[in-house]
């Protein structure tokens, strides 16, 4: 139990210290550990992703979320998260009337793809301070454009 605690506070802080270099904050985390043949502990699964944590970066003030919740933001602005929890209430084993998520533009898609590498590049231990703050301001900008259009915020909450 205590050798799990040791390894999970030390795995926490390399990755803490990686992404608070170049203002990334890691507001929520998960490791995985198995045993090796000999009953060691090992990490058994990837910390320094944007799969695995919830990297935020402070961007004037506010936190622009770099992981997985990006695009679970812009879903939910464009309503189809609501839509999606109506009819899984309505319909609870008929997948089949559940709403397909409606296709992301170019753009949107690219944004992901580079909040994910730069996220995870920046908690590996790259450089890429500048990189991090250029996407951050993007994902800002596309997030405000898209709560205008929708007349939604990230919460799904009308506006």
């Amino acid at each position: 139990k205590n050798r799990l605690r040791e390894l999970t506070v030390r795995a926490g802080d390399v990755i803490t210290t990686q992404g608070n270099r170049d203002g990334l904050i890691i507001a929520d985390g998960k490791l995985e550990f198995i045993l090796d043949s000999s009953r060691n502990f090992i990490v058994a699964d990837t910390g320094l992703s944007w799969d695995e944590n919830r990297l935020l970066y402070s961007l004037g003030g506010a936190y622009v979320d770099l992981s997985k919740q990006l695009p679970r933001d812009i879903y939910t602005i464009m309503g189809w998260k609501g839509d999606l929890k109506k009819a899984q209430k309505r319909f609870p084993a008929d997948k089949s009337k559940w709403p397909a998520p409606p296709e992301l533009d170019v753009g949107l898609k690219e944004l992901c793809s580079d909040a994910c590498i730069v996220s995870s590049e920046a908690i590996a231990g790259g450089d890429n301070g500048s990189d991090l703050k250029n996407v951050a301001g993007r994902v800002h900008n596309a997030l405000e454009e898209l709560k205008r259009k929708y007349n939604r915020d990230e919460t799904g909450a009308e506006l």
